[in-house]
């Protein structure tokens, strides 16, 4: 019995570690093989950056940084008398150059340049120009700005908004915290939000789109781009808590901006279309329930201005929209929005539940000035 315990002993002392070791040699072996994948796998994801790579170098030239001096007023110190007390601070923001009517201007918003002289807004190119702008046309609804400018400037390609989806691939590219031209990557997180947690009190006039790629204050104004180096949109707010990037930034869509941005460029003042409502913020299931309606859908009106598009029409103080043409209408926001996308002077039908009854109401918008 000794004998054969003493045998299994051997065996495990002597004989297993020989047949289970690794020869050195074969380690080097698979790490070469490793490398060899590694090296494989590296070059597809290389050939898929050299997407992101080019797109944001073709994009370059039309980007601009936004140098803005601002007075503002002293903060109250101990012992001295700070009232009425102005310093001179400096903002920053982006931009990107557009031509429309053959004028070069660039676009950015409006809380980049609002409320400041000519003299105080210096934008500076890819080719380190520094250009005083010619004139500004704002539009403090949609929060947009476009800035004249008398120089020979590079174009972006404009995109189509509406063709984006949820998950597509984007850049960003503005100066958060003054740092020019930063890129950063992306998808695009929603399509259609309405409402946003901004802090500029940007009237919800039209669809957001939601985007992850880091943006932080100076992001402002730049473009969101697909990979094609097309704009699609202009960032315009972040949501956060502590005044950096959370991973939640929202972008006006560029079919949006242009749309204004050819009216304000040509007579200074844009039109919208308007017919002359309000609406409930709060419309729940008990509303819902109350008048018939078994999901949450519509827009409750809680208001008809006389003399509108809307009185005229007999529309009536808790009647509940339920569609725009044959579009379901979500809530209040989805209704404006749609409103506002309509050709001014032209029929739309609403179906409206009113009494637990359907009724369609035809009715045609007319124009309201967008300031």
């Amino acid at each position: 019995m000794r004998v054969k315990n003493f045998i299994v002993f051997l065996v495990f002392v002597f004989i297993c570690p020989r047949i289970f070791a690794v020869n050195p040699d074969d380690r080097r072996v698979d790490r070469v093989e490793l490398k060899r994948q590694l090296l494989n796998s590296a070059e597809i994801l290389e050939k898929s950056g050299e997407v992101i790579s080019r797109s944001a170098e073709y994009v370059y030239p039309t980007i601009v940084h936004i140098e803005v001096k601002r007075l503002r007023a002293a903060q109250p110190s101990r012992g001295r008398d700070s009232r009425n007390v102005q310093i001179e601070v400096e903002d920053s923001g982006s931009g990107f150059i557009t031509r429309i009517d053959k004028k070069n201007y660039v676009i950015t918003n409006q809380h980049v340049v609002g409320g400041v002289d000519l003299d105080s807004i210096i934008i500076h190119t890819l080719d380190k120009r520094m250009i005083t702008p010619k004139q500004i046309h704002t539009n403090n609804e949609f929060d947009l700005a476009l800035i004249e400018l008398d120089a020979n400037l590079t174009p972006v390609d404009i995109g189509d908004s509406s063709k984006v989806r949820v998950g597509d691939l984007i850049l960003a590219i503005g100066s958060p915290y003054g740092l020019e031209r930063s890129v950063t990557m992306g998808i695009i997180s929603a399509t259609s939000r309405r409402k946003i947690p901004a802090s500029n009190g940007q009237a919800p006039s039209c669809e957001f789109f939601q985007i992850d790629a880091a943006t932080n204050p100076g992001n402002s104004g730049g473009p969101v781009l697909n990979i094609k180096g097309e704009v699609i949109g202009v960032i315009t707010a972040i949501a956060t808590t502590g005044g950096g990037s959370e991973g939640i930034a929202f972008a006006i869509p560029i079919n949006d901006v242009l749309r204004i941005a050819k009216q304000i460029a040509n007579g200074g003042v844009a039109l919208r279309s308007y017919i002359g409502v309000s609406f409930h913020n709060i419309f729940g299931s008990r509303e819902h329930k109350k008048i018939g309606l078994d999901r949450m859908i519509g827009a409750h009106i809680s208001r008809v201005l006389p003399d509108s598009p809307a009185s005229e029409a007999n529309i009536q103080v808790d009647d509940v929209v339920i569609k725009l043409n044959d579009i379901e209408i979500e809530d209040g926001y989805h209704l404006n929005n749609l409103i506002c996308q309509s050709e001014i002077g032209k029929q739309i039908e609403l179906t409206i539940r009113r009494n637990k009854k359907d009724i369609k109401i035809k009715i045609t918008p007319s124009g309201k000035v967008s300031r």
